[in-house]
């Protein structure tokens, strides 16, 4: 560990950063999108210089994505001193050609159906105000937009992402349909804008240039090298190389830190057990048209569809995408899943205590990050992280200010090397996967409501069972410092790690689902917390506290939209999740639809709807009946698959034990 300390040069990662962060697809704002040009350009420079730093058996998987090609995108307007000014658009990956062409611009609010009463914007372009941090993606609005004929959508982020400067403009991936244009402009610019508006209520004249390209099928390459080792088991590191703007943080930083870190384990001659092996992906940030988990394309494809090889060899995943080292940033996370909380907050220990930076573990893993899709293959993860409504959040986070003009912090870049590179170091030692199978075990037992003791009863069990294993694992990773010993100690390390393999590889396939949230819970969860919310509105409505109604019911499923989005809004994005079958990570994970509670909040909002409450409560009442239907089948279906889940435990138990008799020998 020593030796690689000594070996670390950030400066050679933040030219990395440097060139990698000028190869872009548009010169006025940048981007490196799915299956680009710039994109390609970029996988042959950074497979090089792979090779270059000494990596072996460097690879371009070729990998099949929708492209993108944001090649340009420009306002012009006369502003009120009837000066002509041109203004930089961001792009979303939605097709538009114009060229120079003049149409009437319409400001509509924040896009809502409502904001649409009285205007008037088909074959318009409409400006509206989102914060997509707090209130809603772009999808929704744009949706309705188009709905209303609009020609295309301009938004301003007026709150959550981007909000350093006014003239900084914000990209997201669309989750949406790709026809209608969509682009981003500046406060400074959108305020003109509205403020001509106002004096002309018939819209002002803009002129547009732009052009972005969306195609379906096209090729993308996910590069990786490795340092190999003396098992095939594999230690992998991740990344993205796609980004969007000229940026210095998401994922450009991650990759110039993943090279960083292979540069120095290979100068300090380091010789891995496990084969390290380091892997960027395209197309993260979008790659696929129409679609709600149109993100991490690259990353589920590699592993899922083009190395499936990889899912029983992988030990533990390392993403190096987060912890941006924004100056000013002080605070910090390694987001894990459950099963290895506990070694991360324990290797953390000596970061803990820094005098400027705080470093902690938590298990806020999220369906966000590449990670995700290597652990539906099996594969335990970490991931850098930084807090929900951190500074990256509120500035550089996929904004056109997140150069190294906003400030890099080099002395937080280095540390970060010096951690991940020991926790890669660490976990190299070790003798088997460092897994704690009882934090997960425990939540599905403590999150079952009443009524299902036995349930409850049966995971508790389990859960002991788990912690017996865990602490199997401590005790030998504790007492045997090395595998190499003996190829019988080799043979039943393996053996050990791959019946780890199979069980976290259960628990996130059958006892992993999402709310419409995206967030990953229990299966009998999502309908525990609707039917508490049911409840609380049926209370509410007893006190004729109509916004504590609207408040609890909207929460349920993805009826927080009926109250601002039409019907045929609504419709095709619970439709896109529950029709649209295409090959991703979130394919099947939200099951039995949504709770449709359109008309009853519909109602709740009209003048005098409270006057029917006899229907309101009705259809509360139905809907709770159909949540407790569909929590029983999935407790039913939980504790129908626990002999499976128990079986697999108890296999690794006995695995465990005959490698324990080979480490005392």
């Amino acid at each position: 560990m020593k030796k690689f300390e000594e070996k670390i040069d950030i400066t050679y990662s933040m030219g990395i950063i440097r060139e990698l962060s000028e190869i872009v697809d548009n010169e006025l704002t940048g981007n490196r999108s799915s299956a680009s040009d710039a994109e390609h350009r970029a996988a042959d420079f950074l497979a090089l210089e792979m090779k270059k730093i000494g990596l072996q058996n460097v690879t371009k998987d070729e990998c099949p994505v929708d492209r993108w090609q944001y090649e340009k995108g420009t306002l012009s307007f006369q502003d009120p001193e009837g000066h002509m000014c041109t203004v930089p658009l961001g792009g979303y990956a939605t097709e538009a050609d114009f060229s120079q062409e003049t149409l009437q611009l319409i400001y509509a609010g924040k896009g809502t159906e409502k904001d649409y009463e009285g205007l008037e914007v088909s074959g318009r372009a409409v400006l509206i105000d989102i914060d997509q941090m707090n209130e809603w993606w772009i999808n929704f609005p744009a949706y309705e937009a188009a709905i209303h004929g609009a020609a295309a959508v301009i938004c301003c982020n007026t709150g959550g992402f981007g909000q350093t400067g006014d003239e900084t403009l914000v990209s997201e991936d669309i989750c949406g349909p790709c026809k209608l244009p969509v682009f981003s402009i500046g406060k400074k610019a959108a305020g003109l804008l509205k403020g001509l508006q106002e004096k002309s209520k018939e819209g002002i004249s803009v002129c547009i240039d732009a052009k972005s390209v969306v195609e379906r099928d096209k090729i993308s390459y996910n590069l990786w090298g490795e340092i190999p080792g003396e098992t095939d088991e594999t230690i992998i590191v991740i990344n993205h190389y796609d980004a969007y703007y000229r940026t210095v943080f998401d994922d450009v930083q991650g990759v110039g830190w993943a090279m960083g870190v292979a540069r120095a384990l290979i100068d300090s001659g380091y010789k891995p057990y496990r084969t390290i092996r380091f892997v960027m992906h395209a197309s993260e940030e979008w790659g696929l048209i129409d679609n709600k988990y149109d993100w991490a394309i690259g990353a589920f494809k590699q592993i899922h569809r083009i190395r499936p090889e990889w899912k029983k060899k992988g030990f533990v995943v390392v993403n190096m995408d987060g912890g941006y080292a924004c100056t000013g940033e002080t605070k910090f996370n390694i987001s894990c899943c459950k099963e290895l909380y506990g070694f991360v907050q324990e290797s953390i220990l000596p970061y803990t205590e820094h005098a400027k930076y705080t470093f902690e573990a938590d298990t806020a893993l999220t369906t966000l990050t590449e990670d995700f899709s290597y652990e539906l293959a099996g594969i335990p993860s970490f991931a850098a992280g930084t807090y929900d409504g951190c500074l990256a959040d509120r500035t550089v986070l996929h904004s056109s200010w997140s150069g190294f003009q906003t400030g890099f912090d080099e002395e937080l870049f280095r540390i970060i090397h010096s951690m991940f590179g020991k926790l890669i170091l660490k976990l190299d030692r070790l003798a088997v996967r460092p897994v704690d199978f009882t934090i997960r075990i425990k939540e599905i037992a403590d999150t079952m409501p009443e009524g299902y003791a036995e349930g409850q009863e049966e995971f508790q069990k389990l859960a002991a069972l788990a912690g017996d294993i865990h602490t199997s694992i401590e005790d030998i990773n504790d007492r045997l410092r090395s595998v190499r010993q003996t190829e019988a100690l080799k043979e039943a390390a393996k053996d050990t790690n791959l019946a780890l393999h199979e069980i976290f590889k259960y628990l996130m396939q059958n006892y992993v689902k999402f709310d419409w949230n995206d967030r990953m819970l229990v299966p009998h969860q999502r309908y525990v917390d609707n039917i508490k919310l049911l409840d609380r509105a049926d209370r509410e409505l007893t006190e004729a506290n109509r916004a504590g109604v609207i408040s609890a019911l909207e929460a349920v499923d993805y009826n927080y939209y009926a109250s601002y989005f039409s019907r045929e809004t609504c419709r095709y994005f619970v439709l896109q999740v529950t029709e649209n079958t295409a090959d991703t990570w979130g394919k099947g994970m939200v099951e039995n639809g949504n709770q449709d509670l359109y008309d009853t909040l519909r109602l709740l909002e009209a003048e005098g709807g409270m006057m029917d409450t006899d229907v309101i409560r009705k259809n509360i009442s139905d809907a709770r009946k159909m949540q407790t239907s569909y929590l029983e089948t999935a407790i039913k279906k939980e504790r129908e698959q626990l002999p499976e889940l128990s079986g697999l435990m108890k296999q690794a138990q006995i695995c465990l034990s005959e490698l324990g008799k080979l480490a005392a020998i």
